[in-house]
């Protein structure tokens, strides 16, 4: 019986694709822990190819969950990315 077995699993592609995990569970989630101060813990990324803009650049506050949706030419260098967010969030440099 194990021969046949082992033959069926070498010849089916399902069990060929399929692969178990190795490594024990990792436990249950930890949540982040809550910011105190709106601004104080932000979340950034970019949707690209959108209408006229290359990409917007979204920006969320994690307290108050409050977005910036700015527009971006591409290409965009990191300076002007991070000059823009500055501006915006009316803090200097």
């Amino acid at each position: 019986m194990k021969r046949c077995v082992t033959e069926y699993v070498a010849t089916c592609p399902v069990c060929q694709q399929s692969k178990y995990v190795a490594s024990s569970p990792q436990g249950l989630l930890q949540p982040l822990p809550i910011p105190k101060v709106v601004w104080e813990e932000v979340s950034m990324d970019f949707i690209v190819k959108f209408n006229d803009f290359d990409a917007i650049m979204v920006v969320v506050d994690r307290l108050s969950k409050y977005g910036y949706f700015i527009p971006l030419k591409h290409p965009s260098s990191t300076r002007l990315v991070a000059e823009i967010f500055m501006k915006g969030s009316g803090k200097t440099a």
